[in-house]
């Protein structure tokens, strides 16, 4: 991967991380609220992924990267909504168009910790002992994950 592409990646998990991307305007308080308290759990749950490099994934990174991918969603899913609402295109996004857009931004993501799509997803089921093992003792963390998870809205068409 380029240097400009890792660090206009860099520089996306650091807006999620400390300032929030794509705030714009037009937010509403509760908008910023939400944000707040989502960046607030995710710098709670996130502590060896802080900056992309190519990783081994562990029950910890799982949940970690997990966490990061859910709050990147809500900041890709704002932006799209941004971007239909200037366009002057009056049928607005496509849902394949929405799943292609947040798809890619999830691989460019990944692709930052040396993951594809793939090896992502099938962790937790090759791990399956492993991760259960982990998530037994690690309550606290989990819990903060299904907070994170629970709060942040879905987009839809």
């Amino acid at each position: 991967m380029g240097n400009f592409r890792k660090l206009v990646l860099l520089t996306l998990v650091s807006l999620v991380f400390f300032f929030g991307a794509c705030k714009g305007s037009n937010d509403t308080s509760t908008d910023k609220e939400l944000e707040k308290e989502l960046n607030s759990l995710l710098n709670d749950i996130v502590v060896e992924l802080k900056t992309p490099k190519p990783i081994e994934l562990t029950p910890r990174r799982f949940i970690e990267l997990s966490s990061i991918i859910v709050v990147s969603n809500y900041y890709w899913g704002k932006e799209l909504i941004a971007k239909a609402q200037s366009s002057t295109n009056t049928n607005g996004i496509s849902q394949e168009e929405v799943e292609l857009y947040l798809t890619d931004k999830k691989q460019k993501l990944l692709e930052a910790f040396g993951l594809t799509i793939e090896a992502f997803e099938s962790y937790a089921i090759e791990h399956q002992k492993e991760f259960q093992e982990f998530i037994k003792q690690n309550k606290d963390l989990v819990d903060k994950y299904n907070t994170l998870s629970s709060l942040v809205p879905t987009f839809e068409n």
